[in-house]
């Protein structure tokens, strides 16, 4: 009630692992199925792990007014090309929380390859629209969006604010990740920017040895209304174990293994 704001109410966590695990999987994967996964397609799959096992990350807030989504809506925008001035194009999956990492790789190329192929440009056809109507087209998305009007069919297919997961894959575009701040606009609490690998000193927790390794982080800010510090505790140990086995990732969640929260009520959005 207090924090009426998700930029008010945003915590901030760094997570950083050793690329070691997942450069031998990768290369373990490639060499004896055939089939080459990236950093971004572990990374998404592990994020999907967590908030299937961990859902209270998945929810959002309408009206002061708590609610549990029923499904994992992912979503990034990608481009076209890395050349300066090219457009941008939303990709958006949803997924169950039970997804492999075949199942999440397949899903999320699959959705690339469609909004790559998609000639919608919003940008363009703005421009050609008078500002007062640009305005007062903004102001109704608003003011329909506070009040919980903007349904799946209108708009939430298609906004990369309203889902349970924004993702910038910044590897991609040779930068470092950053903490991105959170839409007031949407309902999304969740937003993870994965930067490039790095070689960084790491200290062995058996030996105490310091080594030179190459690490990859993600930079992670989430609306801090839905959990505690505990909470927290258990999604970072949960992506740990899973970094460490990422054949956790090759079976599929059983449904008595997805721990829909009884205490607020669901919202298929």
């Amino acid at each position: 009630m207090f924090m009426k704001q998700r930029t008010g109410a945003t915590n901030y966590f760094l997570f950083k692992h050793s690329c070691s695990k997942m450069d031998e999987y990768i290369e373990k994967k490639k060499q004896e199925d055939g089939i080459s996964y990236c950093y971004r397609d572990i990374a998404v799959a592990s994020l999907v792990r967590i908030f299937a096992m961990r859902p209270k990350f998945n929810r959002f807030l309408v009206r002061d007014r708590l609610y549990q989504r029923n499904h994992i809506d992912f979503a990034m925008m990608a481009h076209k090309s890395l050349r300066s001035g090219e457009d941008e194009v939303i990709v958006k999956v949803r997924f169950t929380g039970k997804e492999t990492l075949l199942e999440v790789k397949t899903m999320l190329d699959n959705a690339i390859q469609k909004a790559m192929e998609t000639e919608i440009d919003f940008g363009k056809t703005a421009r050609f629209l008078p500002q007062f109507v640009l305005r007062f087209a903004v102001r109704c998305l608003r003011a329909f969006d506070r009040l919980g009007w903007l349904s799946d069919k209108f708009l939430y297919n298609n906004s990369p604010f309203h889902s349970s997961i924004f993702f910038a894959d910044l590897k991609s575009i040779h930068i470092n990740y950053v903490f991105h701040h959170l839409y007031e606009f949407g309902n999304c609490g969740f937003f993870a920017t994965m930067g490039k690998e790095r070689m960084d000193a790491i200290v062995d927790e058996e030996t105490g040895e310091i080594r030179a390794e190459k690490v990859l982080e993600m930079g992670v800010s989430i609306d801090g209304r839905f959990t505690d510090g505990l909470y927290y505790r258990y999604m970072t140990k949960g992506a740990k174990q899973i970094v460490a086995d990422l054949s956790l990732l090759e079976r599929n969640l059983a449904d008595d293994e997805i721990f829909w929260p009884s205490d607020v009520k669901k919202r298929k959005k």
